[in-house]
């Protein structure tokens, strides 16, 4: 007697998921939309070192120094190296900076935590930051980077859904 072969299910049942993530992506995206910061043609002459055009409203500049919302800048590394310093004259200071890989969250009180590269979290630096970030005396705003969004990390269980919206307040992609 011959087995009896079911039919293949993986490509349908992978393409329907992938459909799932894309939608809820996409209804993210309209829910939260990115703001686009762009290289500005009309660069100031009086600051060189910030080509950049932020394309905040004044509501969003007043809530990233005031309310004091976390940010993530996601974009290519060299262009989000130069935005991050146009960012970092908004927010309050003392300014501590650390990366992923190697995640050295301060141990005393900051204005502000400079996360680089989120993408590369690992499980174990996820939940250390977002207990940094949980404790009671803690009152930083934390500026996230990654070269990838993150949403699609949380969609696929590679990055803490509880994290990411603690990170992105405010969402800024660098093109």
């Amino acid at each position: 007697m011959r087995p009896v072969r079911l039919p293949e299910r993986r490509r349908s049942w992978n393409a329907g998921l992938r459909e799932r993530f894309r939608q809820l992506e996409q209804r993210w995206n309209e829910l939260h939309p990115p703001v686009p910061i762009h290289e500005s043609i009309n660069s100031r002459a009086s600051d060189p070192e910030l080509p950049w055009s932020i394309g905040l409203s004044s509501d969003s500049l007043t809530s990233l120094h005031t309310h004091r919302s976390n940010v993530l800048l996601v974009g290519p590394e060299a262009h989000v190296a130069r935005v991050l310093p146009a960012i970092t004259r908004l927010v309050t200071p003392p300014i501590e900076s650390c990366a992923a890989g190697r995640l050295a969250l301060p141990t005393r009180l900051v204005g502000t935590l400079v996360l680089r590269n989120a993408h590369r979290l690992s499980v174990d630096e996820q939940q250390e930051l977002f207990g940094w970030m949980s404790a009671a005396s803690i009152d930083s705003q934390v500026i996230t980077t990654a070269t990838i969004p993150l949403f699609p990390l949380v969609l696929r269980k590679h990055f803490s859904d509880a994290l990411f919206y603690r990170l992105t307040e405010m969402c800024l992609i660098v093109k």
